[in-house]
Order: C-alpha cells, then sequence, then structure tokens
C-alpha cells in the first residue's frame, strides 16, 4: 500500500515537474543580474525586445545585465485596479505600523484622493483625510514594483495625480532630450510627457481598423472600411472585434477618438450654417476651414453634446456588429488575421504587427489597417516610475534608456538591422522627432508612417471628453458588454426588416440615452456605490429598448412577410 502511495506521488511530481524542467530558458547571463520589476500591458514581443536591448544597454554603460520581471496582469485598466488595491495595503501598513495611527474610513478615502491639496484643503474634508494625504505625497510607500511601462498618457496621469508615480529626475538630469526638436511636450492636444517629470512618452499611438481582405470578399463588402462610421455597416453583423474598454485603456481610448470625431463633425456642421463663405484650408478637420464662422459658447455646447451622443449611438452600433468584447486589445488583430473576424478597431502597431507576421510567415497580403484620417490623434505610450521603487537608480536608467536613440530604434527598425530588434519587428512609431530622418528611415519596418504628419489631421480637446473618460468605460460596458445578447437580438431584427433606413423609428427606440451630456459631467464616479447603482440602471434602461426594438422590427417583417 505504501509502494503504491509512494509510485503515484512521484508519478505526480515527475508530471508537475517535466515542464519546468524542460522549459527553455529565454535569458542566460554571464553574470549574476540585477533585477528590475515593472507592470507592463505591453505583448510578449515588447517585453522581450526591451529586456534583450535595456540588458545590453546597461551592460554596456554600468557592467552588469538586467533582467527585467515583468508583471503582466492585464490592461491598463486593470493594472489601475492593481495599483490601487496594492497601494492601500502598503499605506495601510505603513499608517498603523509604522505611524501607529488608527486606520479609518477618512484615511483609506483621504490618501489616495488626487482632488486633496493637503496646503490647501476643502472646509468639508476631514482633517484625518487630509493628514494621509500629505503624509502619503511625502512618503516611501512602496509595492515592491519599479516601474509602470505602456498603456495611454491618461492612465499614467491619473497615476501621476493620484500619487502612485513619482518624479524620475530625468528633466534635470536629461534636460536635452525635452527640446522641443526632441520631443515636444504637448502636439496635437494631447501630452507627450508630464511636466513634473513623472511619467514620458516612449512611443506614438493611433487608433485604427484592421481587417481581412478574404473575409471581406465573402461578406460581399467591396472596399476596405476607412472610417468608424463603416464598421457600423449591417454586412459586418456577427464580423467585429471589439476590446472591452472596462479592462483595456487602448480600446477606451478608441472610443473616446470616435467621440472626438463626431463633436469635430457636429462643429463643422454648425459651422458651415453661420458661414457666408466656403473657401479656405480644410487640411485639418479638427479646425475645420479657414474663415469658418465662430460659435457662441452656447452653440459649441449643444454641438459637443450632440457630438457625444452621436458619437456613443455610433459605438453602439459597432458593438451590434461585434462578434465579441475580449479583455485584451491584442485579440483584436489576431482574430482578424486568422479570418474569425472581418475587422476590428485596434492599436495600429497591432494591426501592422499583425500584417507584417501574416506576411512573414505566410506570403500573405490579407490582413490590412488604417487610421481613418481626422479620426484618431497620435497620443503616447509613456513610462512612470512608482512610488517606493525598490530599485529607484535602475529604474531611472530604464527611462533614460527608452528615451535615448538605442532605445527608440528597438520600435521600429527591422530585425536585424543595426541597433534594431533581435526577434520581432514592434512596428511602433518612436516618440523622438529626430529619429524621422533619412539615417533612421532606412532601417524602419514602416518607413512611410509619420505620427507627426498625421498628428496634423487631428487636435484632440481635452475639454470634450478628458473628464469622461471612466463615464465612457462604464456606459460602453452597460449599453454594449452587459446587455449585448439583447442589443444584437434588436439589430438583427432591424436588418431582417430591411434595415436601419427603413424603419428609423425603430432605431430611434433602440438607441434612446437615458441621460444628458451635463448630467453626465456631474456624475460622481470616484463613489463606488453611486457607479454600481447608475450601472444598475442603464442596464435595465438599455435592456427594455432593446427588447422593445426587437419586437416592433419582427412586427414591421411580420407585416412585410404578409403583403
Amino acid at each position: 500500500m505504501l509502494l503504491r502511495a509512494a509510485i503515484i506521488i512521484t508519478l505526480v511530481l515527475i508530471i508537475l515537474g517535466v515542464p519546468f524542467a524542460l522549459r527553455p530558458k529565454q535569458f542566460e547571463f554571464d553574470t549574476e543580474p540585477l533585477t528590475l520589476t515593472a507592470l507592463s500591458p505591453h505583448n510578449e514581443a515588447i517585453r522581450y525586445e526591451y529586456q534583450v536591448a535595456f540588458s545590453k544597454w546597461h551592460e554596456k554603460h554600468y557592467g552588469k545585465p538586467v533582467l527585467i520581471d515583468w508583471r503582466s496582469i492585464g490592461g491598463t485598466s486593470m493594472i489601475a485596479q492593481y495599483l490601487a488595491s496594492e497601494y492601500v495595503a502598503a499605506f495601510r501598513a505603513h499608517w498603523t505600523g509604522r505611524l501607529g495611527k488608527r486606520w479609518s474610513p477618512a484615511v483609506e478615502e483621504g490618501f489616495a484622493n488626487r482632488r486633496i491639496d493637503p496646503d490647501k484643503p476643502a472646509p468639508d474634508v476631514p482633517p484625518d483625510a487630509v493628514q494621509a494625504r500629505r503624509v502619503f505625497l511625502e512618503s516611501e510607500v512602496g509595492i515592491g514594483v519599479d516601474l509602470f511601462f505602456g498603456g495611454g498618457w491618461y492612465d499614467h496621469d491619473k497615476q501621476a495625480q493620484i500619487g502612485n508615480t513619482v518624479a524620475c529626475g530625468i528633466a534635470t538630469e536629461h534636460p536635452e532630450l525635452l527640446r522641443n526638436e526632441i520631443m515636444p511636450r504637448v502636439d496635437s492636444g494631447e501630452i507627450y510627457y508630464d511636466k513634473l517629470d513623472r511619467y514620458y512618452g516612449c512611443c506614438l499611438t493611433c487608433f485604427g481598423i484592421c481587417y481581412n481582405h478574404d473575409v471581406l470578399k465573402r461578406l460581399g463588402i467591396p472596399r476596405p472600411p476607412s472610417q468608424w462610421t463603416d464598421l457600423a455597416d449591417p454586412r459586418f453583423f456577427g464580423e467585429i472585434g471589439l476590446a472591452d474598454p472596462s479592462k483595456s485603456g487602448s480600446a477606451n481610448k478608441a472610443f473616446e477618438m470616435l467621440i472626438q470625431q463626431q463633436i469635430i463633425r457636429r462643429i463643422h456642421e454648425r459651422q458651415a450654417g453661420k458661414s457666408t463663405s466656403r473657401h479656405g484650408d480644410t487640411k485639418n478637420p479638427s479646425t475645420g476651414p479657414a474663415g469658418a464662422a465662430k460659435l457662441t459658447e452656447t452653440e459649441e455646447k449643444v454641438a459637443v453634446a450632440e457630438g457625444f451622443w452621436a458619437g456613443m449611438r455610433l459605438i453602439q452600433l459597432i458593438a451590434a456588429n461585434a462578434r465579441y468584447f475580449t479583455n485584451t486589445a491584442s485579440k483584436v488583430p489576431i482574430d482578424v488575421v486568422q479570418g474569425n473576424s472581418g475587422a476590428g478597431m485596434c492599436i495600429d502597431f497591432y494591426g501592422r504587427f499583425e500584417a507584417g507576421m501574416a506576411e512573414q510567415r505566410e506570403g500573405s497580403d490579407r490582413m490590412g489597417y488604417v487610421t481613418p484620417i481626422g479620426g484618431s490623434s497620435v497620443s503616447a505610450d509613456p513610462v512612470s516610475m512608482l512610488r517606493g521603487a525598490p530599485h529607484r537608480e535602475l529604474a531611472k536608467r530604464f527611462i533614460t534608456f527608452c528615451l535615448s536613440i538605442e532605445g527608440q530604434q528597438i520600435w521600429d527598425y527591422r530585425v536585424g538591422t543595426p541597433g534594431g530588434p533581435v526577434k520581432y519587428a514592434l512596428r511602433r512609431p518612436p516618440i523622438r522627432r529626430d529619429m524621422y530622418t533619412p539615417e533612421h528611415r532606412r532601417y524602419f519596418a514602416d518607413p512611410d508612417v509619420d505620427p507627426y504628419k498625421l498628428a496634423d489631421a487631428f487636435t484632440y480637446n481635452y475639454r470634450w471628453t478628458a473628464s469622461l473618460f471612466d463615464f465612457i468605460r462604464l456606459f460602453v460596458r452597460t449599453m454594449c458588454i452587459d446587455t449585448h445578447n439583447e442589443l444584437t437580438a434588436a439589430w438583427s431584427a432591424v436588418i431582417a426588416a430591411g434595415g436601419p433606413d427603413a424603419c428609423p423609428a425603430i432605431l430611434v427606440r433602440m438607441q434612446a440615452m437615458p441621460l444628458t451630456y451635463e448630467q453626465a459631467t456631474k456624475l460622481n464616479l470616484r463613489d463606488k456605490l453611486e457607479a454600481v447603482e447608475l450601472a444598475r440602471q442603464w442596464d435595465a434602461f438599455f435592456r427594455g429598448n432593446y427588447e422593445a426594438a426587437r419586437e416592433l422590427a419582427e412586427e414591421v417583417r411580420g407585416g412585410r412577410a404578409t403583403r
């Protein structure tokens, strides 16, 4: 009996141990490496290339290689949730253990509240909350992680305001990097680095559409999509891939771009209605023609509200065509290149990367990518140093490397070119302007892509949507994801009844919204209980609308069938 038990235990250990024993070593070092810990939403290709390149750079300049301990827990939204929970635990241990103070709801609410200025607190803020905020901002409380690498400007700026990320010293040690001809702080409305030294863009990002030529042919769609509105075509029903904006910051940013484009269009329509002349330079869709009539403050507010909800309704129709909402934005172009989806919304480099891999491995040009003209800003993917970083000096060196020519070359140099990546062509535009010269372009995987020229076609307006970034996440989730079965059933019925043009009144019912733009700007989504209650109300509202629209469309279809 004992022998049998021993044999079983031995077999179990062998089964569990063999995969680890046979797992190939990804990196081998001649000397003991230093260790740097980083949270990142970046994909494996980026993590691999930056591990290899930074380690070589560090060994060359400082004599020792570096092993990066990547903590890949999901998209930027999930990283934000992780940072919030970890810093609560770390600060509580500091507050109650080291300082010997009593923990309270006011302390928990106050220490990470970016709206509390400890030097000028509002009269209604509890003293404990103010004190906790001051202590946190003056502390070296950490969570055992050095860097936050990747994700969008919004998430890095939010972490900086909370205090989870800190000044890293680049501004004082390398001011030459921050000259406008090297890296502008702001371009076309997008912030590329923080004036308080807390985050720096490493590469640039657009948002656009990836598509599969073979699937388009099967669906009878003669031309590839070129604008966001093309994805609402009923022929794409069940063929669109989307990422969940509540899990992926990049997906939410793409939706924000779509909304801003609709706002711009409404403003231009109102300007055209007032203008006595249609002449002028229309190169920049964000600013409109030269000489266009100026809108009053009230007229602009109306146009912004109209455009905001037009954007939301467009997202709703695109979602009605969606096969799924994935937790990871990188899945969308993978499904498109494999033919599992006809098209999808994605980050530019994800689309170009998968198209390039299909061409490299199979010689196939079946996948394409396009950034809608006037439909996306050019935003930065930053890197930040976390408060209490256990390897602060090493983390600063990593940020310095990211902004150096050696670090910038990794983003868009072809594999095997001098100073380029060793295994994966990342196909991302570097942020430094001085990279866009013939000297560097000859090595680029995408030599014709110039993000600074693309930025001329779109100016991001912070005032319109930045404060609603979290609202968009929650609203799209309830409008499109939690109610996706009802939404697709209603849209399917509308299509069967002849399409949206044949039953516009039903579409109006399906696309009714539960609040105004002004009401949306006044919501306090930091109150988790309020957010949950709002989501419950919106969920019920949309389910009711979709079910009513489906029934009406089925009646229309039945009446036509009877005739």
